[in-house]
């Protein structure tokens, strides 16, 4: 990894500082490594009796703060990331990956119920002083901002949004709104050195979404959407009638794709909702045969048109939101055509242990070798907060090494699925490692409603792989007008 002089001195003594025995980098001198790090979910009001020290005081002050909360330890399973877990995350990633080629973050930064926590500590709610709380929720951007660029100040940390990172409400970032802008400032300085930064600042600005290319990866894009404008259950509170923020975004990602393809670049996205179907929310409403979709049935059929016309293009989907470790694939014609990578969540407040992945890939075609899974155990479930000490990052599971394929593309993630059905170890390391060797989400009863959710995108593909049928040829997609089931946010 490339430091510059100015930063070798910190570098050599955060080295120092989390002496383990790092990740092995690749044998091979084309292979690059990178970490996949999603739903943060900080929550800086886990110490309420501090915000008005944090509120007073520069971020740069902030840790020293935060060092302080009460109760002392890692937050616990069913709350989401105090700072004691932030630390402890990128901590044990840096220990184990201290110079990946760039860092993929899927969103969802700001912790949930992020409107009523602030007002609940604040002299005034978020509506009484509104400018108030934006200051506030600006300095938790730049503090988080601050803490990956103090480990990796000369790696690309690359950020999507998720649908909790909104200064409005959940599932309701503003298009061209103030939070965008503030977002694009704060980190616009952790693009790594190559980044054109007035051109994301302008282009994030816009939608919450950008494109650049990817740092020591020959040929090779990555474009950074912000899925939240396609989401089922999005509103945007806080615009005008006007705007069409998921019809802009598919027209400029339409003419990524087409730029890249004449410049024979491959393409890696990233988001923080994926297309498809939630199993976790379908585990729940199945009884009544009401498959729960992620997106707006318009906008994906609009995503699979694209992704159709480049296919030989996209490579792989990166992706967050469900908390849990998780795959997803998009197929054509009963073909796999490309595939998403979920990562589990940081914050455990929906019973997982808190995890993320370190992936190995090609930097000449972009193919994706290998990932690992880290995770950190002996979280307690009982409210009360675990001592750092006895927080644990232990490698829970390396892809290839649990499931037997030589790489990981649409093709070994629809293998993986099939296997779902038929292979009893593939069907127990799925339900084990789902929930990141926490207490199990999918069972042996229930295991097709997930494999069915990995396999399939529409309604209609869903309701086809869960009962047994043919799966449903459309070419091109069509929308499906069905109703849109709601459920409880992720």
């Amino acid at each position: 990894m490339f430091v510059p002089r100015s930063s070798s001195i910190r570098f050599v003594l955060l080295l120092t500082l989390f002496a383990v025995t790092p990740t092995p980098a690749p044998a091979q001198s084309s292979l690059g490594q990178y970490l996949h790090i999603s739903d943060i979910h900080f929550n800086p009001f886990y110490d309420g009796s501090l915000f008005d020290q944090l509120n007073a005081q520069p971020v740069e002050n902030w840790a020293g703060i935060l060092d302080r909360s009460q109760p002392p330890g890692i937050s616990p399973k069913g709350q989401d990331s105090n700072y004691a877990l932030i630390k402890s995350s990128l901590d044990d990633a840096f220990r184990r990956s201290p110079a990946p080629d760039f860092l993929l973050v899927a969103g969802d930064f700001l912790a949930h119920h992020w409107q009523s926590n602030y007002d609940q500590v604040a002299k005034k709610s978020h509506l009484a002083d509104p400018q108030a709380y934006r200051v506030f929720t600006s300095k938790v951007i730049q503090f988080l901002a601050g803490e990956f660029h103090r480990r990796y100040p000369a790696t690309p940390v690359l950020p999507a949004l998720g649908n909790n990172d909104s200064d409005c409400g959940d599932y309701a970032i503003t298009p061209q709104g103030p939070f965008l802008k503030m977002f694009a400032v704060a980190w616009a300085p952790l693009l790594g050195p190559d980044a054109d930064r007035d051109a994301f600042q302008a282009m994030f600005s816009q939608g919450g979404y950008f494109s650049l290319k990817l740092p020591r990866a020959k040929d090779h894009r990555l474009i950074v959407l912000n899925t939240i404008f396609f989401s089922a259950k999005y509103a945007n509170t806080c615009g005008t009638n006007n705007q069409t923020p998921a019809v802009d975004e598919l027209g400029w990602l339409a003419t990524a794709l087409e730029q890249a393809r004449a410049a024979n670049e491959t393409v890696w996205l990233l988001m923080h909702i994926p297309p498809g179907i939630d199993s976790f929310a379908t585990l729940k409403s199945v009884q009544a045969k009401e498959p729960v979709v992620l997106w707006q049935p318009e906008w994906t059929s609009r995503f699979l048109q694209l992704v159709e016309r480049y296919q030989g293009t996209i490579q792989a989907t990166f992706g967050g939101h469900m908390h849990k470790d998780d795959f997803r694939v998009i197929r054509r014609d009963g073909k796999p055509v490309l595939f998403s990578k979920l990562a589990p969540a940081i914050s455990p407040i929906f019973g997982n242990n808190p995890g993320y992945h370190i992936g190995q890939y090609d930097r000449q075609t972009g193919a994706i070798a290998n990932y690992q899974t880290y995770c950190l155990t002996n979280l307690t479930a009982d409210g009360k907060p675990t001592a750092p000490a006895a927080g644990s990052w232990v490698l829970e599971y390396d892809f290839r090494e649990t499931y037997g394929f030589p790489a990981l593309n649409s093709h070994s993630i629809a293998q993986l699925a099939d296997g779902l059905k038929t292979n009893a170890t593939v069907q127990r390391n799925y339900i084990k490692f789902y929930s990141v060797s926490a207490a199990p989400e999918p069972s042996p009863q229930t295991i097709d409603i997930f494999r069915c959710g990995i396999l399939s995108v529409t309604p209609a593909e869903f309701e086809a792989c869960y009962h047994g049928e043919a799966e449903p040829h459309r070419s091109p997609p069509v929308p499906d007008k069905r109703a849109v089931k709601s459920v409880a946010p992720r």
